[in-house]
């Protein structure tokens, strides 16, 4: 955040590019630097930092609303006169005043998800893309898990990503992944995740109910669907909006383990069902969410700053 964003400054100024399009909050310094020396400047929001501040548990609690009443203070000084592309809907309501912007969602590359085939094995696969932490609700998900074993229900969890402590410490996590059950290997290339995904029968996003998880698609969710699998997502609107349209999964509570427990259930006492869902869910990206639809809009919003109407 500090030499590497004099490093930055650097390099771009020995650039001759037609626009400069910048993707952390520190570098928007070295955009109002470029901006002064005439060169066109995108700034991309994949987050609402204020927002985030707000929830960041290795700041203290007092700090926290003044640090983001600062942050956003400074987003308003460097933003209003910057074309701003943001990832969600969400942020352009809470960023109204910035006038020039486009919405540009994070949505997956159709041709790396729907050429992997599907491999699944006996029994129930539940599988998880992502930071494995609490607030991403692999506890709970694994407590719901544990409770579907201990039923006697071949249920297993493929859940990749790296690992916060709060879980590597948790006995039922520790437990799973002795006894195998919990298949956790941590980070791997997205390539190697989606490939093991791609052994499992239902995709896992139940996300804790933290303001920007609320407001902001999973990306993971459309990846699932569009490798096929049917969901179980929280029911947050923004989600339900999406799973309930195209009837492609099932929102619960994810605050509920007994809810996930019973969705995963209905899956396994359903595969003709969990089948059709998938199947709905992939038509779905394929025609509506997909990167090539967005890069359409991002091609669009360059031009536009190009010939001076942005």
């Amino acid at each position: 955040m500090t030499v590497g964003v004099l490093r930055a400054a650097r390099i771009v100024l020995t650039m001759r590019a037609d626009i400069y399009h910048l993707h952390d909050p520190e570098l928007l310094p070295v955009g109002l630097l470029l901006r002064t020396l005439g060169y066109r400047v995108i700034y991309d929001m994949h987050e609402n930092v204020p927002e985030q501040i707000r929830t960041k548990k290795w700041l203290p609690l007092f700090l926290r609303g003044s640090i983001a009443y600062i942050v956003h203070l400074l987003e308003r000084l460097t933003l209003r006169k910057m074309p701003v592309v943001m990832a969600e809907y969400s942020y352009a309501d809470c960023y109204n005043w910035i006038k020039s912007r486009e919405v540009v969602l994070n949505l997956p590359k159709l041709k790396e998800l729907t050429s992997i085939r599907p491999k699944h094995k006996n029994g129930v696969m539940v599988g998880y893309v992502g930071v494995v932490s609490r607030d991403r609700g692999i506890l709970t998900a694994i407590k719901a898990i544990h409770s579907l074993r201990a039923m006697g229900l071949p249920v297993e969890f493929q859940c990749v990503g790296n690992i916060f402590p709060e879980v590597a410490n948790d006995p039922i996590y520790q437990q799973g992944f002795r006894t195998g059950w919990l298949r956790s290997p941590g980070w791997v290339s997205p390539k190697t995740a989606w490939s093991m995904i791609a052994s499992c029968q239902v995709g896992l996003a139940v996300l804790k109910p933290i303001a920007n998880y609320v407001s902001s698609y999973p990306t993971k969710m459309f990846e699932y669907m569009a490798m096929g699998l049917p969901v179980i997502v929280s029911n947050f609107p923004l989600y339900r909006d999406v799973v309930e349209l195209h009837k492609c999964g099932i929102c619960v509570d994810p605050e509920d383990t007994d809810a996930i427990a019973d969705a995963i259930l209905f899956f396994i006492n359903n595969p003709g069902c969990a089948l059709e869902m998938g199947n709905k869910g992939q038509k779905a990206v394929l025609q509506y969410y997909n990167w090539e639809t967005e890069l359409n809009k991002l091609n669009d919003f360059y031009h536009a700053i190009i010939a001076g109407k942005k």
